[in-house]
């Protein structure tokens, strides 16, 4: 069974092994694993592999490509094998998995059935270097987003621009989820772009951008100037935290850096935050390669390999009790920073981006906003209305 993926470097040699694995403990099936480049990438491969009416049979994919898949009948929902008698996951098996991550596969608006199996997933963390906060007089970071806002003012006299950040969906979302917002109606039928939760958000950002106290930069340019100390704040994925420390390892530089979750809206509220990362659905192939894929992520999310695959990529396991193992006990000892995403994992308003399929078109809608708020050729609340609506529209016509 062919597996498209988009791992690469030391993290496809991971993946590559613990195929190998599998592959070895048995011997019905095989699994072929393919890198198919960036999400985008893979996501074109598969329409194409659709419209050639040959889908393989298991592929990494965001939840709204999955919604659009389901509706045009391509893949096979998971609960059949995750519940069998014979060869499904246990009751214990199910309470050890971190519950947000199985609730992610969840979709309400195909009666709850579980459409994506978890695999690489990451929590979107505020990293922050604690010695430019010392410096401007600030022994911890920011709590809310009014003192978050507070010390990139003041630290902006010094560090500038004192936050970075790349112009994407999963940033926006962030800010709203953390802010208690949420960007779909309870009945999953209109996107809530344009909320209380969001102005609060883009007024910051507007704010920021007046004072020169933030930047987009394309790429990983954000990343790398976090770790060349040019800036303070850095929002990104928790499986940044790898890349990192292996940038900085290499220049032979070390200084005090870490991750909180973010800020929250109002003193008092539980964090939360933006819960991504890929997912593995089933197309629709034949029974033996459906089986066969199931007994693979079997596999792979059992308590050994989950462990080593977190251990080797930055990404979190999926079971609680990965992280009781001794190896990760001992990473967590020697990396307190990953301790992060885990502890923020208790928190249970952490949640995933809308399970529809127009939202593979609204993320662009939203990169643009970002974007012209930060290049001031439109005014937060212009901005966010005027997404709102051509968010809207998208999901009338998907």
């Amino acid at each position: 069974m062919t597996f498209w993926h988009t791992q690469s470097g030391p993290n496809a040699q991971l993946l590559n092994k613990i195929v190998l694995g599998f592959n070895a403990s048995q011997s019905t099936y095989t699994i072929v694993p393919e890198y198919k480049g960036n999400y985008n990438d893979l996501y074109k491969a598969n329409l194409a592999a659709i419209n050639a009416g040959q889908p393989v049979p298991l592929s990494v994919a965001y939840e709204n490509q999955v919604a659009e898949y389901y509706s045009s009948n391509l893949i096979v929902a998971w609960d059949e094998y995750m519940n069998s008698a014979q060869g499904g996951l246990s009751a214990s098996d199910k309470s050890d998995f971190f519950p947000a991550f199985l609730e992610l596969g969840k979709f309400p608006q195909f009666g709850n059935k579980f459409l994506t199996f978890p695999f690489a997933k990451s929590l979107e963390l505020m990293w922050y270097d604690a010695d430019l906060l010392q410096k401007a007089g600030f022994d911890k970071p920011p709590a809310t987003w009014n003192d978050f806002q507070t010390q990139i003012l003041k630290i902006n006299r010094t560090v500038s621009p004192a936050w970075e950040f790349s112009a994407d969906a999963s940033r926006f979302a962030t800010w709203v989820f953390s802010r208690h917002g949420d960007l779909i109606s309870a009945d999953g039928k209109t996107l809530t772009i344009d909320t209380p939760e969001a102005e609060d958000a883009m007024a910051l950002l507007a704010a920021a951008v007046k004072a020169k106290a933030v930047l987009a930069p394309q790429g990983y340019q954000a990343e790398t100037d976090f770790e060349q100390q040019k800036t303070a704040f850095y929002q990104d994925s928790s499986s940044a935290r790898s890349y990192i420390l292996a940038d900085l390892k290499k220049a032979g530089k070390n200084f005090n850096w870490t991750a909180e979750m973010p800020p929250v809206g109002k003193v008092g509220q539980d964090p939360r935050s933006d819960l991504y990362g890929g997912n593995v659905c089933l197309f629709k192939t034949n029974p033996e390669a459906q089986q066969g894929s199931w007994a693979f992520m079997k596999y792979f999310s059992d308590t050994k390999q989950t462990a080593t695959w977190a251990l080797g990529t930055g990404y979190m396991p999926l079971r609680k009790s990965a992280t009781e193992t001794p190896e990760y006990k001992q990473f967590l000892a020697e990396n307190p920073r990953n301790s992060v995403a885990i502890d923020g994992l208790k928190y249970p308003g952490n949640t995933g981006e809308p399970k529809v399929a127009a939202w593979q078109q609204v993320r662009d809608i939203l990169q643009s906003m970002l974007q012209q708020v930060i290049a001031g050729t439109a005014s937060p609340k212009s901005a966010l209305a005027a997404a709102n609506k051509k968010a809207n529209d998208v999901m009338k016509t998907s």
